[in-house]
């Protein structure tokens, strides 16, 4: 069942963040979080560590989100497609 957001606000950045967030994802899906050592090869720790950074900036993201529901929600009423 999709979401009906009613504030204009929150509407304009919730689709701003769900592209960032779609960016991010597409970014690590194609290995933007691998790191390279001194040698040849990928750093494990390195690479662990910057994963762990994109992993918990796009969680960061979607907590944004959900607290943004729960206001609009809050203010406006819980709506769905058929209200």
């Amino acid at each position: 069942m999709p979401v009906i957001i009613t504030d204009p606000f929150f509407k304009s950045l919730y689709n701003k963040l769900a592209v960032e967030i779609e960016k991010r994802s597409e970014l690590l899906i194609t290995g933007g979080a691998l790191m390279h050592g001194n040698g040849i090869g990928v750093d494990p720790t390195a690479t662990a560590m910057k994963y762990q950074e994109a992993v918990s900036y796009i969680k960061a993201l979607h907590d944004v989100i959900e607290l943004g529901l729960d206001l609009d929600h809050d203010r406006y009423g819980n709506r769905t497609d058929g209200d």
